[in-house]
């Protein structure tokens, strides 16, 4: 990767359906700016650790390793 003043403001990505990668260059964009979207979508975002025990919690299931009682995991629902 490109890491000399030339490339700033410039970011690779892979796009579907095309082999490689391309490189795109975003307009500047003023700190000011970033924090009102950043604080206007940060609604948005969401705890990963908090969406998997949800997810845990809602399954019935329990992290292996975790303090759980084992007698508290449910077993994953049979396939029918």
């Amino acid at each position: 990767m490109a890491q000399d003043l030339a490339h700033v403001g410039v970011a690779v990505m892979a796009k579907q359906g095309r082999p490689g990668y391309t490189c795109f260059r975003t307009p500047y964009v003023s700190d000011a700016d970033a924090a009102y979207v950043a604080e206007a979508t940060s609604h948005q975002t969401a705890d990963p650790d908090l969406r998997l025990d949800a997810l845990l919690d809602w399954t019935g299931r329990a992290v292996p390793g975790d303090d759980a009682d084992p007698d508290d995991t449910v077993a994953p629902p049979s396939k029918s």
